[in-house]
């Protein structure tokens, strides 16, 4: 009797030890351990040549878009405005940000990018998160 006592305490302690070892554990998400870098190439320059380059080009262009000059048609044009219309570490400050979010005050009325009646896409939210977190990581040329 002492044997089968013996085994049945051994089948429980095993039953116990493997029901807490396959409890589902918590796990923290992905931006809660670490934050994605950003890839100014691979994860926005495509959002810019969609969104902003058939206007803001230099032949064939928008002639309201590239009056000042605003072109967003490669790389170099967009991190040519790094420290202008975007501010390293500061997304709120960033006025290419806010001219995207649609929210860029000018005198009383916005500064709307794309345009209301364009044929490109607005940047969605998720693309605007993206973008506002490559600006938070220093607007670097990656």
């Amino acid at each position: 009797m002492r044997n089968i006592t013996f085994i049945f305490c051994m089948i429980c302690l095993a039953t116990l030890f493997l029901y807490t070892g396959c409890e589902k554990k918590e796990t923290k998400t992905t931006e809660e351990t670490e934050t994605k870098v950003v890839s100014f190439s691979n994860d926005l320059m495509p959002k810019f040549t969609r969104s902003c380059a058939a206007c803001h080009k230099r032949d064939g262009g928008n002639a309201k878009a590239t009056a000042n000059q605003v072109y967003y048609e490669n790389k170099d044009d967009i991190l040519g405005t790094v420290g202008t219309y975007i501010i390293p570490g500061k997304p709120d400050e960033s006025g290419l940000l806010n001219v995207l979010n649609q929210t860029y005050p000018v005198g009383e009325s916005k500064i709307v990018m794309p345009p209301p009646g364009m044929p490109v896409p607005k940047w969605k939210d998720d693309e605007l998160k993206l973008f506002a977190l490559w600006i938070e990581q220093g607007a670097q040329d990656n």
